[in-house]
């Protein structure tokens, strides 16, 4: 009788103690809106020339919301729009008037969202099933997936492992030379577009309809393993290392990709032209780590550094540096550098640079290529409530949904093949 007495008051205490968690678990709001604008001149749309302008604004909500004192819902969605100079290419033969056209303008827009629930089975263990979708004018997606967080003794540090699946449905668009309607005289189409080689695809599997036309379907399915190890090495360094493992079956090349061979011939009208060819089965690995090193109270030091290699023979390497300088409780800045290097795959050619050879895979896709970049820029950090007076229990006083903190990021890409890009992002923060 004695022993189940002090099993229920054992009991009761943790049933408290766990409620005292929760309650100190507050719902977090976080607005992110993102503006991104690129351009270059490899477009791949174009065979590895012309415009790679885009425009991207994106706006997205991230919700945090605890159910009890060991669950909680994590919820983000969001919508992004976009303009893209290559995606207007597609039917650079075509009249828009025409039926011929795909469909696909210089401008769409993609929408997503993505549910987790966290429980935490014990004190020290946390699972997270997730589910989410993405949708756009092309590819439709859904994914599934499950996490795994076991906390080291003392909270010196964590053991994380994450499995996820994604599938992604293709409405497969060619260019307009290579559809069937794209050399319908009715199109509108440019004599000069009829090209000997540019031979309509025909399909007899499955297919869709979208505005009046009918595309063929195909798929993509991928699956990825991700592994941390996170650990405090003293007072003022901790580190972490992980290794990812990626596997993906089905369409890889993009539809409406071009490439043009070495033929001898000057006139794009003439020139040998294809459809990019790449294999169905890719398999990735990364290997990373990062040390984070407190020279002070307000200077904080992280560095990053990953490993990448494919079964296309692409190589990476990818060298992160920021400095976090807190000037105030309330406010701090980032400054940022990132060092990437990559070895392309022997399938890329710049445009007009491949010999045909039946059954060999080819691409004009300069992402897929040789190349080196960096990308720099500059965080901030506001926490608009930290010089506020506290509580009984040392906590600022605060007002429903007050603000936790307001940042304000700006990146700035450029990559030796003349890509230039510039990001800007705010975010904010409130608490329920």
């Amino acid at each position: 009788m004695l022993f189940m007495l002090l099993v229920g008051k054992f009991s009761f205490a943790q049933n408290l103690k766990r409620k005292e968690i929760k309650d100190k678990r507050p719902t977090k709001i976080t607005l992110l809106s993102n503006y991104y604008d690129q351009d270059g001149n490899k477009s791949a749309v174009n065979g590895g020339l012309g415009s790679q302008k885009i425009e991207s604004f994106s706006q997205e909500v991230h919700l945090y919301l605890p159910v009890k004192s060991t669950d909680a819902l994590a919820i983000d969605a969001g919508v992004d729009h976009f303009t893209s100079a290559s995606l207007a290419s597609i039917d650079k033969y075509v009249s828009q008037a025409s039926s011929g056209n795909s469909g696909i303008s210089g401008s769409e827009t993609r929408m997503y969202a993505n549910i987790a629930f966290e429980h935490q089975i014990s004190e020290r263990l946390i699972i997270s099933p997730r589910i989410g979708f993405s949708s756009e004018y092309d590819v439709q997606s859904v994914n599934a997936g499950i996490s795994l967080l076991k906390k080291l003794q003392n909270n010196d540090g964590a053991i994380s492992t994450s499995f996820g699946a994604t599938l992604d449905r293709w409405m497969v668009v060619h260019p307009g030379e290579f559809r069937a309607s794209g050399l319908d005289a009715e199109t509108g189409a440019s004599v000069s577009s009829v090209n000997p080689y540019a031979t309509p695809f025909v399909y007899s599997g499955e297919s869709i309809s979208k505005n009046g036309q009918a595309y063929p379907v195909d798929w993509r399915a991928s699956y990825a393993l991700v592994n941390g190890y996170s650990f405090a090495i003293n007072q003022k360094m901790n580190a972490s290392v992980g290794i990812d493992l990626l596997a993906q079956r089905g369409l890889l090349s993009t539809p409406f990709h071009r490439v043009y061979f070495n033929d001898g011939i000057g006139d794009e009208y003439q020139k040998e032209v294809r459809i990019e060819k790449l294999p169905r089965e890719r398999y990735k690995i990364a290997i990373s780590g990062r040390f984070n090193y407190f020279l002070d109270p307000a200077i904080v030091l992280r560095s990053y550094a990953r490993l990448y290699k494919d079964t296309w023979d692409i190589n990476s390497i990818t060298l992160g540096l920021e400095t976090v300088l807190k000037f105030n409780k309330s406010f701090a800045a980032t400054p940022f550098f990132r060092y990437h290097k990559q070895e392309g795959t022997s399938y890329y050619r710049a445009y007009g640079q491949h010999v045909y050879t039946p059954g060999d895979f080819y691409t004009s896709d300069i992402d897929l290529g040789s190349f080196s970049a960096i990308r720099s820029g500059l965080a901030l950090r506001y926490v608009p409530f930290a010089n506020l007076k506290l509580d009984s229990n040392g906590k600022p006083v605060k007002h429903f949904a007050s603000m936790k903190d307001v940042g304000l990021r700006y990146g700035y890409n450029n990559r030796e093949d003349g890509l230039t890009g510039h990001s800007l992002s705010f975010e904010i923060t409130f608490e329920l």
